[in-house]
């Protein structure tokens, strides 16, 4: 019997987070970004999009899960450079995981002062330890 497979998705956050303070410019994070809220920039989100079972047996044990990870950063300016540090620091982390990124980051125009970047973070058929472990690298 194989059981469920089990994902730190806090320490990946926690991790994610100590390595863009370190690696980038973001200084806020959260999970979810509120507009109608006074927000800090430069802001950083991470949200675990899906966790779709990749492979296992009728008893419900997973051999296999497939990973998506959704990074969001925002600045409230027009330095851009620093937008890209974020996105390219959360790539850095991903990858160093094992994880791979989804087609293109968007660029949005949220308001008159505020733009975000998005990029998505795939991996395919975890099986319960990633090419690094969250914690493991600088």
């Amino acid at each position: 019997m194989m059981g469920i497979i089990e994902v730190d998705v806090n320490g990946i956050y926690k991790y994610w987070r100590e390595y863009l303070l370190a690696h980038s410019g973001a200084k806020y994070f959260g999970t979810i970004f509120d507009p109608t809220k006074v927000a800090k920039f430069p802001y950083a989100n991470l949200r675990l999009l899906s966790r779709p079972q990749d492979g296992g047996d009728l008893e419900g044990d997973e051999s296999s899960i497939d990973l998506t990870y959704e990074a969001e950063c925002y600045i409230n300016d027009s330095k851009f450079m620093g937008l890209y540090d974020m996105d390219t620091a959360s790539a850095q982390y991903f990858h160093q995981l094992g994880f791979r990124r989804i087609g293109d980051s968007q660029i949005i125009k949220v308001s008159g002062t505020v733009t975000k970047i998005t990029s998505r973070f795939y991996l395919r058929n975890y099986c319960g330890s990633f090419l690094n472990e969250p914690g493991s690298f600088e």
